[in-house]
Order: C-alpha cells, then structure tokens, then sequence
C-alpha cells in the first residue's frame, strides 16, 4: 500500500436524487431544529459549490479578469472554513435528530414505516 501524496480529493457529493429524499424527509417529518439546522447545511453546500464553480473557472480560463482571479483566491481560502462549517452543522443534524428520536428533544418526529431504500411506505 502506498502513502498518499499530495491533498486526498474530497469525497463525491451526495448524488442530487438521494439528496433530495433527505432534504424531503427532514422537511415532512423533521423537526423545527433539524430543518433550520439541514438549511444552515444546504447554505454551506450552496457556497462550497459556488467556491468551486469560481476557482473551476479561473482554472480554465487563459486569461482570467483580476477580479476573478481574486476572487478566486479568496474562495479557496474560504473553503476550508465553509467545508469545517458544513461538517459542523451536519454533526448538529445527526445529534438532534438522535436525541429526538430518544425522545430527549422538545418534538417527537412522526414515526413513518420505511421501505427498504429508507423513503416512506405509501400510506393507504
């Protein structure tokens, strides 16, 4: 086995269809917290993808504006921060969610039956 060199590429995002039945079940059945807190985490994903797109593009480029350029480089020195933030927030999802679901939080979320992918069972 070899050492990585160099930084370790971040993970793949969620793929858009997984991250919408999360963001859809936290908003039906999530509590108040857990949706402020899953907006908070969609806001710090919003800026990552923004800072990646910018950098992305002076990337490309031959001959990038200055002001894209710095901005650029301000957003790559702002990712660290916005990707500590996110990681942040989405532990204070699974905490919250865990403590509701132990019934030590101030809403008990409806409990649904799941199918085996994790969605809601139809309601009949």
């Amino acid at each position: 086995m070899q050492p990585f060199w160099g930084q370790i590429p971040p993970p793949d995002p969620l793929p858009p269809e997984d991250r919408w039945k999360v963001e859809t079940l936290v908003t039906l059945y999530g509590s108040p917290d857990v949706r402020r807190l899953l907006d908070q985490w969609a806001e710090y994903a919003r800026k990552i993808d923004y800072a990646d797109d910018v950098i992305r593009r002076v990337k490309q480029s031959s001959n990038p504006s200055a002001d894209l350029d710095a901005q650029a480089h301000q957003e790559q020195l702002a990712l660290p921060d916005y990707k500590a933030a996110m990681d942040e927030v989405g532990e204070a999802i699974r905490g919250q969610m865990n403590r509701e679901l132990a019934g030590d939080g101030p809403h008990q979320p409806a409990r649904l039956p799941l199918d085996a992918d994790g969605s809601p069972q139809a309601i009949t």
